[in-house]
């Protein structure tokens, strides 16, 4: 969370990668209306492409989770 708060008074964007769903369902209840989405392996590819366009388009400050085996391949963010 602090880092996450750091990164927010920054305007920076945080990208939180975890193996399991139960922690990124916690730490999305925890963050609340910061984070843009969760891309999970249940997540399909038109769905995932939204959630980084609107994380990366997201002026300031966003956060956006994702599982590692969803997200660590194949996923392109660039902002």
């Amino acid at each position: 969370m602090e880092l996450v708060d750091e990164a927010r008074e920054n305007g920076l964007k945080v990208l939180i990668f975890s193996y399991f769903r139960d922690v990124l369902a916690t730490v999305e209840q925890a963050l609340g209306e910061r984070v843009v989405g969760r891309v999970t392996g249940d997540t399909p590819p038109g769905a995932r492409l939204d959630l980084v366009d609107a994380f990366t388009k997201t002026d300031g400050h966003a956060v956006l989770l994702s599982q590692i085996d969803a997200g660590g391949t194949g996923l392109n963010v660039q902002a």
